[in-house]
């Protein structure tokens, strides 16, 4: 296929359809980055309540984000076969936005580019979210060593050296 039959080959309804999921996707992610700064929230307050809520709105948009992932493969796999190119399928949006003709092929561009920084800024933010919970989890551990201790009595030796029983801990020194 020569240079002028591999670009802008492919149908404007493919190219306008790719640049609508890509623009939902890229919004879709921007909403989990706001569902992961709501989640960090609810982690630095312990409030498990806000945190469920959290958890189940990033359910709903995992959701959607399923289901435009979909649409977007099928649209590639229209526009593979159109250009009988089985190889396209797998291709990067990069790659196949050359396929299609000016402006579809930098509104692609821009919409990838769109998607890739909230993809980057979602995985920042679900860094420092896996950061603040494995500390809030060193944390509770702490806690729970503490309390397993509370109660016990602690045996010492006098300066006659017979053996004393310490005053015994109770939960609120665990808890401090």
């Amino acid at each position: 296929m020569d240079e002028m039959q591999s670009r802008g080959a492919c149908d404007d309804a493919d190219g306008r359809a790719l640049v609508d999921v890509l623009g939902e996707l890229a919004g879709l992610t921007v909403r989990l980055v706001e569902c992961a700064g709501e989640k960090l929230a609810a982690i630095r307050r312990a409030d498990s309540e806000a945190l469920q809520t959290c958890v189940a709105n990033e359910m709903k948009t995992l959701d959607a984000v399923l289901a435009a992932e979909r649409k977007r493969d099928a649209i590639v796999a229209r526009v593979a076969q159109r250009l009988q190119q089985p190889a396209m399928r797998r291709a990067s949006m990069t790659s196949l936005a050359e396929k299609f003709s000016e402006p579809l092929r930098s509104a692609i561009h821009a919409r990838c580019m769109g998607l890739r920084q909230a993809a980057e800024n979602l995985q920042r933010r679900n860094r420092v979210a896996a950061e603040v919970a494995r500390g809030l989890q060193s944390h509770v551990r702490a806690i729970f060593g503490k309390l397993a201790k509370a109660g016990q009595d602690a045996t010492t030796y006098a300066g006659n050296g017979r053996m004393r029983h310490a005053d015994k801990q109770l939960v609120i020194d665990a808890l401090g």
